[in-house]
């Protein structure tokens, strides 16, 4: 039994230095399932082989193994059955056979079925209820395609799984009507491979002041996808560390949220405090994608993408929910969207949600100023509007934009800002409109060079407009505004505009005619 939890302690080290440090390499390999016929012996060892406090191991024997374990009626009474060939021995002795049944577990369970392709199954009890681990249930994967899913089980401690640190290959987790009491840590990193990670309609806890999810994901195309409103985390506590965190090596990766709506609770996908969401390197065809549908987080949101195209996008979401200040007059768990993309193609659409603390968005991190662009849509949301105030920049931004020198494109629809609109676009051909009834507590644009466009139609700027459109032939129109209404005072805000070097276009002379070197009415 010592073995058992050596083992998984030198795991869970390896799974936290990994979260720390992530592995750049280059990948290429697609994601697929391989299956198998699978045959050979698993070995079932109890430890310290009588009752009481006997734990439990799954030891397979480097074949392709499929074994499946459910709790029979008793408690720490266990059916254990071999499927598609795979026989079971006991205590390492005796006659090989289909099923075997144990009892007096009361301690952890371990499965490490070896090199294979190989398939492991955690089912629900005969009574139709959950399957209880008395603690914690730990999962070794080596080389091959592994398979694990636990189906109606309740973990009373903590859920491990983890790739040998020499192997590779194919690495699938389904977690799905399940709850784990203690945290659940996933380290897939090994020496690569593709992963397939699900969880639907579970509820990973944690404890206070402990992660409730970690997921390490090495080289390799990775796919995380959670729905079925699952819940992560207990409730609004403060955490030193993310509730949920989610490192995806090199390669493309999927990350998905889905659930019913953007209110916090047991009736859609919830995150009781903060979210990291970290991705490598990838190559062009490929690409980083982080979704958001019908789901709410508490606390603030941070998402890192490494080189190469990346996608974001929120519908009907309300990510950073909690609002409640600290004695400090900062956010408990609550906090604004970041988003920071290196070199590469990068968008971010957000459909009917709310970020009540605000948004930050670098699409040049590292000052990768490349030729890629980028795409920015908001549309029927709410930026920084929190009974606090955004939480962004230091001068009451709800919203600030970095592109790069490609050409980077805002869309703004019937969405309203709590603080200014602040966009650092750099050169090339940008283009931004604000249209639909949309209102801005502030709008600060700054262009480096190239033909740019700017519209602001049948919408509002409260405080202060500020633009700078740098050198090139720019256009800057107004059009269905009531400059009296909808533009702000000179008395009470300010208007900056300027066109700078190049042959200008607008439609706002009247009110800053100086601004542009050709004005068009």
């Amino acid at each position: 039994m010592s073995w058992f939890l050596q083992q998984r302690k030198k795991s869970i080290s390896r799974a936290i230095r990994a979260q720390r440090q992530r592995r750049r390499r280059l990948v290429i390999e697609s994601l697929e399932t391989r299956r198998v016929f699978a045959s050979g012996i698993v070995d079932i060892q109890l430890a310290p082989f009588s009752p009481p406090g006997t734990a439990l191991a799954l030891m397979g024997d480097g074949s392709n193994n499929d074994v499946s374990i459910s709790q029979a009626l008793n408690v720490g009474e266990y059916l254990i059955q071999g499927k598609n060939g795979t026989l079971l021995r006991l205590n390492g002795a005796g006659a090989t056979l289909p099923s075997i049944t144990v009892n007096g577990i009361s301690q952890a369970i371990f499965v490490a079925l070896g090199n294979g392709n190989d398939v492991f199954n955690f089912l629900g009890a005969a009574n139709a209820q959950p399957s209880s681990i008395p603690t914690e249930l730990t999962i070794i994967n080596n080389d091959g395609s592994n398979m694990n899913s636990l189906t109606d089980v309740l973990i009373n401690g903590v859920l491990f799984v983890a790739k040998n640190p020499a192997s590779s290959g194919y690495n699938e987790l389904n977690i799905i009507r399940s709850t784990v009491i203690g945290s659940t840590i996933v380290d897939n990193v090994g020496v690569g491979g593709d992963t397939k990670t699900v969880i639907d309609t579970s509820w990973l806890q944690g404890s206070n002041g402990s992660p409730a999810f970690i997921l390490n994901n090495g080289v390799g195309a990775d796919i995380i996808n959670v729905r079925g409103n699952s819940q992560f985390g207990l409730g609004p506590f403060p955490n030193a560390t993310p509730v949920v965190s989610i490192n995806n090596g090199d390669g493309g990766s999927q990350t998905t949220f889905t659930g019913v709506s953007a209110v916090a609770g047991l009736g859609t996908t919830t995150i009781y405090g903060q979210l990291d969401i970290s991705n490598g390197l990838n190559l062009p065809g490929f690409i980083d994608l982080v979704t958001f549908d019908g789901t709410n987080v508490l606390g603030k949101v941070n998402i890192s993408n490494g080189d190469g195209n990346a996608s974001t996008g929120l519908t009907n979401s309300t990510l950073g929910s909690h609002l409640v200040l600290a004695p400090n007059n900062t956010p408990v768990l609550g906090g604004p969207l970041s988003i920071r993309n290196k070199a590469g193609f990068d968008d971010l659409t957000i459909t009917g949600s709310t970020l009540p603390w605000g948004l930050l968005v670098d699409n040049s991190v590292g000052g990768a100023n490349t030729n890629w662009g980028s795409s920015t849509q908001i549309t029927q949301s709410f930026i920084g509007t929190g009974p606090y105030g955004p939480r962004v920049g230091s001068a009451g931004q709800a919203a600030i934009v970095s592109g790069d020198n490609g050409r980077d494109l805002l869309n703004v629809i019937g969405s309203t800002f709590g603080g200014r609109l602040e966009l650092q676009l750099f050169a090339g051909n940008n283009e931004v409109n604000v249209s639909n009834n949309s209102v801005l507590g502030g709008f600060y644009l700054v262009s480096l060079g190239g033909n740019d466009k700017i519209l602001i139609d049948k919408s509002r700027i409260l405080v202060d407009l500020y633009v700078r459109l740098g050198n090139g032939a720019d256009e800057f129109y107004v059009r269905n505004v009531d400059v009296a209404k909808d533009l702000p005072s000179p008395l009470l805000g300010s208007i900056d505009v300027s066109g700078e070097l190049g042959v200008d276009r607008t439609n706002f002379g009247s009110l800053v005619p100086l601004a542009f070197e050709l004005l068009v009415a």
